[in-house]
C-alpha cells in the first residue's frame, strides 16, 4: 500500500499494482480520466508481468519494487529534481524501469520511501 499528495496504490494477492485518486496529466497510468474514484489496474506494458512487493508515492511521482527485488518501475507527472531518476529533463506518466537497477546484476532492493517532491 502506497498513498501520495491525492493518490493511492495497492497491491494485488498476485502482485499487480492498483492505482486512484487524481490523475492529473494521466500521471497513475490507469486512464484518461481527471480522477479515478476506484481503484484500477496500472494500465502498461511495463507493468503487466511485474509482481510487485512494494510501492511508494510521493506528491506526483511513484516507485515499485519487483519481488525479486532486482527491478524498479518509477514514473509520474513531475521530475523538476529528478525525483523519477530517469534523467533530470524525462519526465514518463507510465511505468519505466530504473535502469541503473536493471544494469547492475546482484543489486537487489527491499525497501523504497518518496517524499513529496
Amino acid at each position: 500500500l502506497g498513498s501520495g499528495f491525492e493518490q493511492s496504490f495497492l497491491i494485488s494477492a498476485g502482485g499487480k499494482l492498483w492505482a486512484g485518486g487524481s490523475n492529473r496529466a494521466g500521471c497513475l497510468s490507469v486512464s484518461d480520466e481527471e480522477q479515478v474514484f476506484a481503484a484500477r489496474p496500472v494500465d502498461h506494458p511495463e507493468a503487466e508481468d511485474f509482481e510487485a512487493a512494494a510501492v511508494s508515492a510521493g506528491r506526483d511521482h511513484f516507485v515499485a519494487i519487483r519481488q525479486d527485488g532486482g527491478t524498479l518501475l518509477t514514473w509520474g507527472c513531475s521530475n523538476e529534481f529528478g525525483q523519477l531518476g530517469q534523467g533530470a529533463e524525462r519526465v514518463t506518466t507510465h511505468p519505466c524501469p530504473l535502469r541503473q537497477f536493471v544494469m547492475t546484476p546482484g543489486v537487489k532492493v527491499r525497501a523504497v520511501s518518496c517524499g513529496e517532491d
